[in-house]
């Protein structure tokens, strides 16, 4: 059925947040508020786009947002519908697998690829699964999983390479440490490159250090958080807070009691008290969750300033692995 009559989406052009960003957190809401339920056909794109007076692929990009989080289903010749979280957990499992495929291939043929090229894109990542295609096996280690994430996320576009991630404090554990020993290369902060030769001095050779630094764009951003605004941060990693809490004092921002929550699955009540109470949130990228975890936090993210607190390598560092990597590959 078509989107009930009450509900009204609207954008604000004024505003900093991105205008697919508004759409999808004013969807959000009305599921939410069980106004959308579970089958509801959103507005088409053309409707919509002529509506809020955007550009079809803004309201394209939001749609494939939400369906990327599981919360709609896209229908090539029949529109947007809803799949709310209670919907979606009462597929069966191969209906859940169809669901997700379909999703993935109405985004391909939204940036123009034919059915039939998807089919050989497809068939040529199954065949590089089956065969175990990566040649280069990289091991990332640090204390906190945020900048674990932040590594693979930088360096894992690159093709022909295999990555693990070990936590600092686990690396001395015989069966992880004689893991990593067989890595073709290890990459590590600056901050714990000592740390690791201390415990394994026989990877010194292909032991690469490079320097992390939050993302321009996230230091712009705390950069324009207004004075009073109330601020929360959720974090995974002790080390991760402090760097956060960093940023906000280089930003003149002050740091008071109650400001962090320690992330887990087992707090979700305490996490949704908690975001209730505050206008921005500072946590790491969405893509640090998983799938089930990121819908949870958008669902409660609605109608707050989401900061997604991007911690990257830098420059020169990354030029330098990737030349490494390339390097190896010859070699290999």
């Amino acid at each position: 059925m078509d989107i009930n009559i009450n509900i009204n989406i609207n954008i604000n052009k004024e505003s900093d947040i991105p205008i697919y960003k508004q759409i999808i957190a004013q969807v959000l809401y009305y599921i939410q508020k069980n106004e959308l339920k579970n089958g509801d056909k959103l507005p088409g794109e053309r409707k919509l786009s002529e509506k809020l007076k955007t550009s079809r692929g803004t309201i394209t990009k939001a749609y494939n947002e939400l369906a990327n989080m599981e919360v709609v289903t896209l229908i090539k010749g029949k529109g947007c519908f809803v799949l709310d979280e209670k919907g979606f957990l009462g597929l069966g499992r191969k209906d859940k697998a169809v669901l997700m495929i379909n999703n993935n291939i109405n985004n391909l043929v939204e940036l123009g690829f034919s059915l039939s090229e998807i089919r050989i894109f497809s068939e040529i990542v199954l065949m590089e699964r089956e065969q175990k295609y990566s040649a280069i096996r990289i091991g990332i280690i640090d204390c906190n999983r945020e900048a674990l994430h932040a590594v693979h996320c930088q360096i894992g576009t690159i093709k022909e390479i295999s990555i693990r991630k070990h936590l600092l404090s686990e690396i001395q554990l015989l069966p992880i440490k004689a893991e990593i020993v067989e890595h073709d290369l290890i990459v590590t902060t600056h901050t714990h490159y000592e740390e690791v030769l201390a415990v394994l001095p026989e990877v010194e050779d292909k032991l690469i250090r490079v320097a992390m630094t939050p993302s321009k764009k996230t230091l712009v951003e705390i950069e324009r958080i207004s004075e009073n605004r109330r601020i929360g941060i959720l974090y995974n990693s002790d080390r991760f807070l402090r760097i956060i809490k960093k940023a906000l004092l280089d930003a003149s921002m002050e740091i008071k009691d109650g400001i962090a929550l320690k992330i887990s699955n087992d707090n979700r009540e305490q996490i949704a008290a908690f975001i209730k109470n505050k206008e921005v949130i500072i946590l790491p990228p969405l893509t640090f969750f998983d799938t089930g975890f990121r819908r949870f936090l958008m669902m409660r993210l609605t109608g707050k300033h989401m900061i997604e607190f991007n911690y990257l390598i830098e420059r020169g560092n990354l030029l330098y692995l990737e030349e490494k990597i390339r390097s190896l590959m010859i070699r290999k």
